[in-house]
């Protein structure tokens, strides 16, 4: 599945706590905690490492209740109304994970 066609939760959340921050666990279980497309504080992690890695972060708040999102490289904004899921699908994309 393309990362833009998924939706928050778990399956996102095992792809960017592995490929974006390169954090391994050995059990899908132990992913479950993380909620990282799903949370403020997830996304935070997110940014911060994308941060690391040299990649500036632009969000644009739309009138109609989406966001636009993108790092440096990238692109095309990707477009959603949750913001969480907005940063890591964008942090997916400009990593081509």
């Amino acid at each position: 599945m393309k990362c833009f066609e998924m939706k928050p939760g778990l399956e996102m959340d095992i792809i960017v706590a592995r490929d974006v921050l390169g954090w391994r666990y050995s059990t899908e279980e132990e992913y479950a905690h993380l909620r990282l497309s799903t949370t403020w504080d997830g996304m935070r992690k997110v940014i911060e490492q994308m941060q690391r890695k040299g990649k500036c972060l632009t969000i644009i708040n739309n009138l109609y209740g989406t966001y636009d999102v993108k790092f440096s490289g990238q692109k095309v904004y990707t477009r959603l109304s949750d913001l969480p899921h907005a940063v890591c699908t964008a942090a997916i994309l400009t990593l081509e994970v």
